[in-house]
């Protein structure tokens, strides 16, 4: 969510174009919010002028939105701050499915040779937020887990959620992410797939200015609370494990 004008705007990010049924349902969905005064109306980000001239379309189609409507660029938002003064990942990447294990392994390990702890790297990581691009990774076995979701469209729908982390970063908020109650989910957050109607959470962790890693997937803590906490206690483990990659 963001906040304009004392008002809550939904963000909504089109970087692959969807299907005219399921844009022009999305914005029916966001009109009856702004009806209702759950918002006051949506951002929707796209990555290209087609895409833009895609969701117009839409809205032209679905509701008089007007003003409540704004449509962005993603290298618009990109560009209203400085970009990243070096990679977050240098050169020489090993595989993809392991890349998210050596990045915050070494962060890590600079963590604790300097006597810090993983939850202060994540007030630093906020102290020096630069802004967009963010970088989203998957740890295998979450991804092994996203893949295994059921139904099929569910897998979908959580990687629709990971676009919208990457284009806003730390100030994706409700309805799309929340951050995991309790102690033992201390420095993990939720993403809320389909604005929380999704049964699916990935649930990841920040762990550099521009960097987020998914370590599980969980399912909605009001249908199987035991299957949630069972989630989060395997995105501990994994966070713990990552040390020795």
């Amino acid at each position: 969510m963001a906040w304009r004008d004392s008002s809550t705007f939904a963000i909504e990010v089109e970087l692959a174009g969807k299907s005219r049924p399921r844009l022009d349902a999305i914005l029916k969905l966001h009109d009856a919010w702004i009806l209702g005064g759950n918002t006051g109306g949506v951002i929707y980000i796209c990555g290209d002028e087609e895409g833009q001239r895609r969701v117009e379309r839409s809205a032209n189609r679905v509701a008089p939105f007007g003003r409540k409507l704004r449509l962005e660029l993603l290298d618009t938002t990109r560009s209203r701050r400085s970009p990243p003064t070096k990679p977050v990942v240098p050169l020489g990447l090993p595989p993809r499915r392991h890349r998210c294990l050596v990045v915050m392994a070494a962060d890590k390990r600079k963590l604790k040779a300097k006597g810090k702890s993983p939850v202060a790297k994540e007030t630093q990581a906020a102290a020096k937020d630069s802004g967009p691009p963010y970088r989203v990774v998957w740890h295998p076995e979450a991804e092994a887990e996203r893949d295994a979701s059921w139904p099929p469209e569910e897998a979908v729908a959580m990687l629709h959620a990971v676009e919208k982390l990457e284009a806003v970063g730390p100030r994706l908020g409700s309805p799309h992410s929340s951050s995991v109650q309790g102690d033992a989910g201390q420095g993990l957050r939720e993403l809320r797939p389909r604005a929380g109607r999704s049964r699916w959470r990935p649930i990841y962790r920040r762990v550099s200015p521009s960097t987020f890693v998914i370590l599980a997937v969980a399912p909605e803590a009001q249908i199987d609370s035991r299957g949630f906490d069972a989630a989060v206690r395997r995105a501990v483990e994994r966070f713990g494990q990552l040390e020795l990659a």
